[in-house]
């Protein structure tokens, strides 16, 4: 079932839920006229709702699982590029459902670290200003170590495709091989890899980059869609953090 059909049919129930009803006789409707439960129905209608009236031509082909697994996204997050298990570059559209249940768990995931981050921040704050001073230079010198051996990590990395890539067709998919078998998965390869590169454009920023949180520097390094350079998608100004 395409997408226009499945908008339709939100459509026509969303309005005798809302127009043709009282105040519960949806469950009983849905079973009696439809066959199905009325959370089932309710998905449709969800689709509908956060769809419908998108312009997105992509949501068209899609089906009524994918549809709702975009649905039930944040609205930001819906025509936005993400970096799939495989390390591919995919807007949602073009995710399947497996896929878009994976983004959904890492976006569920990011929100948590959020709000567990943002607690202790609240937490700090509580504290005497000498010990929450003393806590932060703490946490930012970490920050610095952790965001070295990152680099270090992409620049071995980076350093091994290269020479594998140069030794030619021989040695293809040698380094795939490699890396797995000591432990890498592939998406958090290539997230090194692309910091790393971000770091060698930006030699400039390189230290303020290095002092971000890892997963930030992973997003801002990801690929554009364009052949624009790295350095200038950098999400501040470079002046102001060189300072």
């Amino acid at each position: 079932m395409a997408g226009e059909a499945i908008f339709e049919i939100g459509r026509r129930l969303k309005h005798v839920k809302e127009k043709d009803l009282v105040h519960g006789e949806w469950n009983t409707w849905c079973q009696n006229k439809l066959g199905f439960t009325r959370q089932y129905a309710n998905r449709f209608v969800k689709i509908y709702e956060e769809l419908g009236s998108n312009g997105n031509s992509g949501f068209h082909s899609l089906s009524a699982k994918a549809l709702y697994q975009i649905a039930t996204l944040p609205p930001e997050q819906r025509e936005s590029e993400h970096t799939t298990s495989k390390g591919e570059q995919k807007t949602p559209s073009e995710m399947t459902v497996r896929e878009l249940r994976q983004l959904k768990a890492d976006l569920k995931k990011a929100e948590e670290r959020a709000e567990v981050e943002r607690k202790e921040r609240e937490r700090l704050e509580q504290l005497d200003d000498s010990t929450a001073t003393f806590l932060r230079k703490k946490e930012s010198n970490m920050r610095e170590i952790v965001g070295k051996a990152y680099t270090e990590l992409g620049r071995e990395l980076k350093e091994a495709q290269d020479e594998l890539s140069r030794r030619g067709s021989k040695y293809e998919g040698v380094f795939e091989r490699w890396y797995t078998s000591i432990g890498f998965k592939r998406q958090k390869v290539y997230d090194l890899i692309n910091r790393y590169n971000l770091l060698r454009i930006s030699e400039e920023v390189s230290d303020v980059i290095e002092d971000l949180p890892v997963s930030l520097t992973y997003e801002i390094a990801k690929p554009s869609a364009d052949s624009t350079p790295a350095k200038t998608h950098l999400p501040f100004d470079v002046e102001h953090f060189g300072a």
